[in-house]
């Protein structure tokens, strides 16, 4: 009698069932048999054929993608130019008198260049800067010499009995700077005119003027031209003096005549009666 659970030698053998046994392996779990067909990381299937190209020992993930452009991320590009609004107010800060519009250029600049739409925000932030400080220097010297303008005494727009102090005195020059008569002060304007009078004066003293000094002009000239309520100021108490537009004078040319103490202190009331 044949044994009904060997196997027919003339049968093929199923390659699943792994051996030459009937239904059951005799080999290992997970080698042959249908779970050990292919094992996990080698060829075909399983995850290594998945994400390892099918190779043995394959990676089981893929490394994340690089470009290889070396670009942002999207949403994130760089700025591709510089902004010339930026840099013209950079240029102009750094100008005496148009720094304030460099200011200005400034401000619109860093609103051209936020969030790096493009560059040049440094000479944005600069002209800023710069402009404001420039601008601030600027309206401060309009103001002092404004100021210095509408204070200072000219023989143009010197009037008799205005008091003055000296700003600086030269051998050729005298500075006046307008005073308060009422308080101490340097000099008085006793005569102003042209120098066409002061020719006049010297002449009808006998005297030709190319031959006197400027002294000796005003000696003669300013002691003749002032009014009778300056009569005290030909005494030997006072000392006049006689300032020019132009050096050397013309005929045409604006001239003063002012007085001060000879014994060089300050006046501390008008000298008119």
């Amino acid at each position: 009698m044949s044994n009904p659970y060997e196997p027919d030698p003339h049968k093929p053998q199923d390659p699943q069932q792994g051996g030459s046994g009937g239904g059951f392996s005799d080999q290992p779990y997970g080698q042959g048999g249908q779970y050990g067909g292919q094992q996990y990381g080698g060829q075909g299937g399983g995850y290594g054929g998945q994400y390892g190209g099918g190779q043995p020992g394959g990676q089981q993930f893929s490394a994340p993608y690089s470009n290889p452009f070396g670009a942002q991320p999207y949403g994130q590009q760089q700025p591709t130019s510089t902004d010339g609004v930026s840099i013209a107010g950079f240029v102009l800060s750094l100008t005496c008198c148009l720094s304030f519009v460099g200011a200005i250029l400034g401000f619109i600049g860093l609103s051209r260049t936020k969030n790096d739409q493009r560059k040049g925000r440094w000479a944005a932030v600069s002209a800023i800067v710069i402009g404001l400080i420039g601008t601030l220097v600027a309206v401060g010297v309009i103001v002092f010499a404004v100021t210095v303008g509408l204070n200072t005494v000219t023989p143009g727009n010197a009037e008799v009995g205005q008091c003055a102090d000296k700003s600086f005195e030269d051998d050729d020059a005298i500075g006046l700077r307008d005073a308060d008569c009422d308080e101490p002060h340097d000099v008085e304007i006793v005569y102003a005119g042209d120098y066409s009078d002061v020719e006049d004066a010297v002449a009808d003293e006998g005297f030709d003027i190319d031959e006197l000094s400027d002294n000796e002009i005003a000696g003669v000239a300013c002691t003749t031209l002032v009014g009778d309520e300056y009569s005290e100021v030909q005494t030997s108490e006072y000392v006049v003096g006689i300032l020019a537009e132009n050096v050397p004078p013309g005929s045409a040319d604006a001239i003063l005549c002012y007085v001060e103490r000879s014994d060089g202190d300050e006046l501390d009331a008008p000298l008119a009666d």
